[in-house]
């Protein structure tokens, strides 16, 4: 038992106490918490848990409050504690059914459903909407309708036709697909008629040595074979190039050659086929200047700067084939004017390919012209070039 020294008894209106309070007949500290309580009347006081309170507060949390409006409770006053309800509603869109708190999809039960699988909740295409049906040359094993609904096989029937080539038709069973070739000769035909309006007939029996007798052909129609296969083409030139202007022109010649009047004597040809031959033709006017000069003409390539060669094509080279094409043409010994023709043969031609010749002029010394055109009392000749086909 702890000392007791220094208790006093006495009725006080205050009470001081830097020690212990002795409750009976002990030193009794009580707990920590605890506070001193009224045991009743005539009765002592003692340690305890005041009845109202409690140690720690109870504080409302996430979805919860108090009626009295309080943010904790501690027994001192009667309350209500409340869950705050946070529930969402929902609704069955499309596609969907919700049957109390259980969705499910909303499906026809004729071409889905949603009963498939080994538990049988899962969905599961029974068809499609629309039947697919068998056309011409196909066929099903099952039926003559197909929806999805069962497993068939579709067979495609062959009706393919065997060809054989005939006379001048040859069948190339070598190429994917097989190509049918007209023979280039023709030869063996049973019989060929041409018949037209306007007179453009050909008839004749055309077996084999004796050839189609033509009675009359019309070979101006822009239609026939030559305007079709070179649209560039004046019958009987493959290509033709003038210029005649109203106004007197001159073309001043130097020491190199150069495109006559700036490339306007361009000719343009596809060689035909069965052909390596053709004959460039130009016409042109030399004169003024001074005397003694000589003039020279040659054919340039389609950029107007190489001399053109039929193994170049449209490009440059050194001549046609073995000759040169510069051509020593006029010699005036005075101030002459002479109207000047000049041809060329070119060889070595490509059937089918397309060829650009440019001719050109140069002279021996300077102050030497090309002329055309013009009105009034002087008119120069035409300046005209042509290509034909040999």
């Amino acid at each position: 038992m702890s000392s007791i020294t220094g208790l006093k008894r006495g009725t006080f209106t205050s009470l001081d106490n830097s020690g212990q309070i002795r409750l009976g007949t002990d030193i009794d500290p009580g707990t920590t918490g605890e506070a001193l309580l009224s045991a009743g009347a005539d009765e002592p006081v003692e340690w305890g848990i005041p009845v109202g309170h409690i140690a720690n507060a109870l504080t409302a949390g996430t979805n919860v409050n108090y009626t009295s409006g309080n943010p904790t409770w501690d027994g001192s006053v009667a309350d209500t504690i409340n869950s705050i309800d946070t529930d969402t509603t929902y609704s069955a869109g499309n596609g969907i059914d919700l049957t109390g708190t259980t969705f499910s999809t909303d499906t026809d039960g004729i071409t889905m459903n949603n009963t498939g699988g080994g538990s049988f909740d899962q969905n599961q295409v029974l068809k499609v909407p629309n039947d697919l049906t068998a056309g011409t040359n196909v066929t099903y094993s099952v039926g003559t309708t197909y929806n999805g609904s069962a497993a068939i096989t579709i067979n495609s029937t062959d009706t393919d036709t065997t060809y054989q080539g005939g006379d001048n038709i040859t069948i190339d069973t070598t190429t994917t697909p097989d190509t049918i070739d007209l023979d280039a000769a023709l030869t063996g035909m049973t019989g060929i008629t041409y018949t037209g309006g306007g007179g453009n007939n050909l008839t004749g029996a055309g077996m084999p040595g004796t050839g189609t007798t033509c009675t009359y052909l019309d070979l101006t129609s822009n239609t026939n074979i030559f305007p079709t296969l070179y649209p560039n083409s004046v019958v009987p030139y493959l290509d033709v190039a003038y210029y005649d202007p109203t106004v007197l022109t001159s073309q001043a010649l130097t020491t190199s050659f150069v495109e006559i009047f700036s490339g306007l004597m361009t000719l343009t040809f596809t060689c035909m086929p069965g052909r390596s031959l053709a004959e460039v033709e130009l016409k042109v006017l030399n004169g003024g200047g001074s005397a003694n000069r000589w003039i020279y003409l040659g054919l340039l390539d389609g950029a107007g700067t190489t001399e053109w060669s039929a193994s170049a094509g449209t490009g440059g080279g050194s001549a046609t084939t073995t000759t040169t094409t510069e051509r020593v043409v006029h010699y005036k010994d005075e101030t002459d004017y002479d109207y000047v023709t000049m041809s060329w043969v070119l060889t070595g031609l490509t059937p089918g390919a397309t060829y650009i010749v440019n001719p050109s002029a140069k002279t021996s010394s300077t102050s030497n012209y090309l002329y055309t055109g013009g009105s009034g009392s002087w008119v120069y000749p035409c300046c005209i070039s042509r290509v034909t086909q040999l």
